[in-house]
C-alpha cells in the first residue's frame, strides 16, 4: 500500500474548512487585506501544529507504569 500525501495539510482541515476560508479570503478588497487574512490562517495553522507537536511529545514520552517482563 502506498500513502500519499494530501493536498491539504489535515490540521488546516481541522481549524478550517474549504468555504471558510474562503469566505474569509473574500472579505478581503486589497492585497494588503487578503495578506493580513492569510497571516492569521498561517499564524492559527503554525500555534495549532506547535501544541499538536507538543501533545505528541508528552504522550510519548509519559511512562505507563506497567512492569516489564525479563
Amino acid at each position: 500500500m502506498s500513502l500519499k500525501a494530501p493536498t491539504v495539510p489535515y490540521f488546516f482541515l481541522q481549524m478550517f474548512n474549504r468555504e471558510t476560508a474562503i469566505g474569509m479570503l473574500r472579505q478581503g478588497n486589497t492585497g494588503e487585506q487578503i495578506i493580513n487574512i492569510l497571516d492569521m490562517i498561517v499564524s492559527d495553522v503554525e500555534q495549532t501544529n506547535i501544541q499538536d507537536f507538543v501533545d505528541h511529545a508528552v504522550a510519548l514520552n509519559t511512562p505507563t507504569l506497567q512492569p516489564i517482563a525479563f
